[in-house]
């Protein structure tokens, strides 16, 4: 079931490379790390110039991880790309979310043919079998439980 969100999790773990390197609510204990510091050097400052010094301090630190991001960026969003994309696919499989995957069918079809094991036949199928798969995952939900 993991394979189902390996995307999105992904997708997200770049969302927030991004917000860090904007050094803002991305780096809470780095900034509540800088406040601290500065309040204990700097007692005497106006609150303006803490800020200025927070904000300092935090940047600084972002600099320091930002090679960990850029090779987290080459290797795996862009090194990765094929894979992000078979990723991509695999959430079609996830009942939970189908309805709001599957809506585009020309782009269920495009995803699924990203996916190496199925050739054109069983994407061919897969298509035909969508707007049941929706139905059944929308309207009945989908019983996980095996007959034994």
């Amino acid at each position: 079931m993991l394979i189902f969100r390996v995307y999105d999790i992904i997708m997200e773990l770049q969302q927030h490379v991004a917000v860090v390197r904007q050094g803002g609510a991305g780096a809470p204990n780095t900034r509540a790390v800088a406040r601290a510091i500065v309040q204990q050097e700097f007692p005497h400052l106006l609150a303006a110039a803490k800020i200025l010094r927070e904000d300092a301090l935090v940047l600084e630190q972002v600099a320091k991880v930002e090679r960990s991001f850029v090779y987290f960026e080459d290797t795996i969003i862009t090194g990765m790309d094929i894979n992000l994309a078979i990723y991509k696919a695999f959430r079609l499989f996830d009942p939970a979310r189908i309805d709001t995957l599957g809506a585009d069918i020309a782009e269920v079809e495009t995803q699924l043919k990203l996916i190496p094991f199925f050739d054109d036949n069983e994407v061919a199928a897969l298509v035909a079998e969508l707007p049941a798969y929706r139905a059944l995952a929308i309207g009945e939900g989908v019983d996980d439980t095996v007959d034994r």
